[in-house]
């Protein structure tokens, strides 16, 4: 009788808790946001010259400095402003996934990001305290 090995029994997966479910859907939503600006970025960055936005830049510039060329300039900040929302947007896809996954590590880069988002004064203050006060209460933190 000690030769049969025991049944291993499939445990339940947890269920994920509501307040990580928000703050994962608030993550994605900042996808949406920072995907929409890199749009409006790439856009700048391919039509810019056509649509008129770099001469309308460099005629408020020129009021100022006195700068033959600032073409240059404005590609690499349209440029810079496309990596950095793409970026973003890479983070904030990977942080919903181990938010929804239960992944120690992303409920420390929320809870961090969280505390960074209590200066945005007041909605962040009052959004932030919030999430900060649900992701510290035991069902959350013991899906994590």
């Amino acid at each position: 009788m000690s030769d049969i090995p025991p049944i291993a029994v499939p445990t339940a997966k947890p269920r994920v808790p509501g307040p990580v479910i928000f703050v994962a859907i608030m993550d994605f939503l900042s996808v949406s946001v920072m995907g929409l600006l890199s749009m409006v970025a790439l856009v700048a960055l391919i039509f810019g010259n056509v649509m008129g936005l770099y001469d309308l830049v460099t005629s408020q510039m020129d009021r100022y400095m006195n700068a033959p060329n600032y073409s240059y300039g404005i590609t690499f900040i349209f440029g810079a402003m496309l990596f950095m929302c793409l970026s973003f947007v890479l983070f904030f896809v990977l942080l919903g996934i181990g938010l929804l996954k239960g992944k120690g590590a992303a409920w420390y880069t929320q809870v961090v990001l969280c505390v960074l988002g209590l200066f945005a004064f007041p909605l962040g203050t009052v959004l932030n305290g919030v999430i900060l006060f649900l992701f510290f209460r035991q069902p959350v933190r013991d899906f994590f």
